[in-house]
């Protein structure tokens, strides 16, 4: 910390939170490195300590393989469209951004830092809003979007030129220079310490998707609206009628790159970016509310978490919702604290806010109780607290923040619900069926729906008891157990509230409200996690950024009391804490670039880590004889992006199709009682959709039957059924792939619904009993 914001120190306290600090480290970082990881149970952290050495020199200097696939630097211009067309995107959509700073009149009430993350937040959500304009009007053209956004990169080129001439902003010095370099040795050593991380995350962004969910909708989706050249409701994928924010800057990647499946790796480096704006995002929040020391910190707490890196490498929502959640409470707290001369540049503030909120949530449904429901909460506060000080403008002074907020939230997230309301009938499809109703859904849809995604209710019926021991088990899931946890944030987060009380810096006061505030909101984000979702792991992400603040503000007081300490003992504690911290930052980076965080062929020739990243079911299906317009129905199988053959699918909580064009009319009859239709019938659909071959993915089948339910009428008999009526003629083993499994081998609760619900699967008895994954059948009109 530099000897200017080094105010006085009291040695007593510095030595009892100096020696406390320690302590709870070194308790923490215990418990922390000798949990067993959940994903990976074979290991413990401990374990992986012992391969930290080894894993770090093979990122650099890896020992040659002859049966590794062909990997290595002279790869890397593969990528060069990729990181050109996702510049292009993040220049373009940045310089949008702040033109509409300027146009709501925010961009003169922020720092620098602040407004250029602030524009890129902006804009992104903003080229998100064009992409989806465009897709309903059915204008997803190359040419289009890159007058969009080659436009807003002149536009702002010429106003900063014109503030150019006006006032140089910079003085003379770059503005790497003025917020990174100005800390002695720690903003050069911030910037040494995360670049591995950045760079593990653009090369781990720039490899094909291997990721269920991605690969079911995030992506999937975004294709086929790129295939469609327009959007549209997709009635057999559920999932692509949620708010789609970070998918349509991987649509508008498809139709800039002009290609699906390159577009979707570009989209891949746009969602990266979320990770290095949002730790751009917390250092300038810490340099205005703690110090610049404190900002430093934060991004590096961040960006070292393997978390983060883990969501950057894959194309969920939560790096996006991470992002405007932090950016919704960073603007919320902007408009409450910062002194403006006019009342109506507040209300730019109360806007932006809004428009921040409403961002969050057009990335993901649950952003309206974690992120737009809060910060609703604070406007109305802000609104009650200033009504209180204005006599005879009390109303005005009460509804303003929230009515300007609430603008701003429309304006974001009302596209997707007016989408929702045209195409469905519900704005918020598929949620709240009972309230709103939705096209191509039903009450046993929803019954599905609302059994794999509802909160656990039934610990809440269990007890007090019960739900502290839930409630304590929960937290340490997210605090400790975590696979991708880092000890740096829980272990320096509680810390936070002894910022200050040390060294006493100006507006230490003030400060301490902020880590107030902002460790309320972390216990809310955890709270509605754990008792108003289904409590997957990555849900609570989002909140990463809020705690990563705590804990720059917790290491800070650390070096704060270092500090006040006399020399030698100073020196000592410094260097403990430092060899704590370096400890750490070196296991994230071994945990990083391991196979424990993801798909990490970070230099491996595209085309081989495309054949890696296919399933070998789609693998197969690729492989196909199909003619122009042939289609093959697939059951059970929906992560179906790398499908270069058109398929016709559905997801496990959408209608299925099988049971739609196979079994008799009338949904009062339960699907396993369910009749099949007459083989001719059946035919007639078949070829009047062209479907040439049936696909049936038992295992996926069978998966879904031991967790979210499959419908009944799917059952090995319907398929004996049909071959003896002639309908469907079984493919012996396509593309030379091996189709069955020891029986043996499945996991226990797949062996017991097979012995109780699918005995026909299994071929043989005893030891060699065998259940086949798949099974491919080709439609007899297509045969004869």
């Amino acid at each position: 910390m530099p000897s200017a914001d080094r105010p006085k120190h009291s040695s007593r306290p510095a030595a009892i939170l100096a020696a406390g600090g320690l302590l709870w480290l070194l308790l923490f970082g215990t418990a922390f490195y000798a949990a067993r990881l959940p994903n990976n149970p074979d290991f413990t952290r401990l374990d992986v300590w012992g391969a930290v050495p080894e894993l770090l020199l093979d990122n650099i200097a890896p020992l040659p393989d002859e049966n590794a696939p062909p990997s290595g630097w002279q790869y890397f211009p593969q990528r060069l469209d990729l990181m050109l067309v996702a510049g292009a995107i993040l220049l373009g959509a940045t310089a949008l951004g702040h033109l509409l700073l300027r146009l709501i009149g925010a961009a003169r009430l922020l720092r620098p830092l602040e407004r250029f993350v602030l524009a890129a937040a902006l804009g992104l959500s903003a080229w998100s809003l064009v992409t989806l304009l465009s897709g309903l009007a059915g204008l997803l053209g190359q040419g289009w979007f890159a007058l969009v956004l080659s436009g807003s990169i002149v536009g702002e080129a010429v106003m900063l030129w014109r503030d150019h001439s006006s006032q140089c902003e910079s003085k003379g010095n770059s503005l790497l220079q003025q917020r990174f370099l100005t800390e002695g040795t720690l903003g050069p050593t911030a910037i040494l310490v995360v670049t591995p991380f950045v760079l593990a995350m653009l090369l781990g962004a720039m490899l094909p998707s291997t990721d269920f969910d991605v690969k079911e909708y995030h992506i999937e989706g975004p294709k086929e609206h790129f295939l469609a050249g327009r959007i549209s409701f997709l009635p057999h994928n559920v999932y692509t009628s949620f708010p789609f924010l970070t998918e349509m800057l991987t649509l508008s990647s498809m139709v800039l790159r002009g290609d699906w499946d390159r577009g979707a790796q570009v989209g891949k480096v746009v969602l990266m970016a979320f990770a290095p704006l949002t730790g751009l995002g917390v250092y300038a929040a810490g340099c205005r509310w703690l110090s610049r020391t404190a900002g430093l910190f934060a991004a590096v707490l961040l960006l070292t978490t393997p978390w983060v890196y883990r969501i950057s490498i894959i194309a969920y929502a939560e790096g996006g919702l991470a992002f405007y959640l932090f950016a919704s409470w960073w603007t919320t707290c902007l408009a409450s604290t910062v002194d403006v001369a006019e009342e109506r540049d507040r209300w730019r503030l109360y806007l932006l806010a809004g428009l921040m909120a409403g961002s969050a949530a057009a990335c993901k449904y649950p952003a309206v109780l974690t992120v737009v429901i809060p910060m609703g909460v604070v406007m109305l506060w802000l609104g009650w607290r200033r009504s209180a000080s204005e006599t005879g403008r009390a109303v005005r002074g009460l509804l303003s923040p929230a009515v300007l907020y609430s603008v701003g939230v429309f304006i974001a997230f009302g596209p997707w619900l007016l989408k929702n309301l045209a195409e469905t009938g519900n704005p918020v499809y598929p949620l709240l069926y009972s309230v709103f109703g939705g096209a191509d859904w039903n009450a046993e849809l929803n019954a599905k729906w609302a059994a794999g995604h509802s909160a656990p209710w039934h610990v809440f019926a269990a007890g007090p008891v019960a739900i502290v021991k839930d409630l304590w088990g929960r937290l340490l899931d997210v605090v400790i157990w975590s696979d991708w946890q880092s000890v740096l944030l829980f272990g320096l987060a509680p810390l936070a509230f002894w910022y200050g009380r040390v060294s006493h810096p100006p507006g230490a006061e003030r400060s301490r409200r902020v880590l107030l505030g902002l460790a309320l909101y972390a216990a809310w984000l955890f709270l509605t996690w754990w008792g108003a979702t289904h409590r997957i792991d990555r849900f609570w992400v989002p909140m990463l950024p809020i705690v990563a603040l705590l804990g720059s503000a917790g290491l800070a007081a650390l070096v704060d009391a270092a500090v006040a300490l006399p020399v030698r003992l100073s020196q000592v504690v410094r260097s403990l804490l430092g060899l704590f911290i370096l400890a750490s930052v070196a296991f994230n980076l071994a945990f990083v670039t391991s196979p424990l965080s993801g798909y990490n062929a970070y230099l491996i020739d595209q085309d081989v880590a495309r054949q890696q990243a296919t399933t070998p079911s789609i693998a197969m299906l690729n492989a196909l004889p199909l003619e122009e317009g042939e289609h093959v129905l697939l059951v059970g199988e929906a992560q179906v992006f790398d499908a270069r053959v058109p398929v016709i699918y559905n997801t496990v909580f959408d209608r299925s199709i099988f049971e739609e064009w196979f079994g008799e009319d009338g949904e009062d009859v339960p699907s396993a009682e369910r009749p099949l239709r007459p083989a001719d019938e059946i035919l007639g659909t078949l070829r009047e959709h062209e479907v040439k071959y049936v696909f049936v993915n038992w295992d996926e089948v069978l998966r879904y039957r031991t967790t979210y339910g499959y419908t009944d009428f799917v059952h090995p008999q319907r398929i004996i059924d049909l071959q003896r009526q002639g309908v469907l003629r079984a493919v012996q083993d396509p593309a030379g792939m091996w189709m069955g499994v020891p029986l043996e081998q499945m996991s226990e609760s797949k062996r017991r619904e097979l012995e109780v619900w699918g005995p026909e699967l299994i071929a043989g008895e005893g030891p060699g009993a065998r259940v086949p994954l798949y099974q491919l059948f080709e439609v007899a009109a297509a045969a004869e």
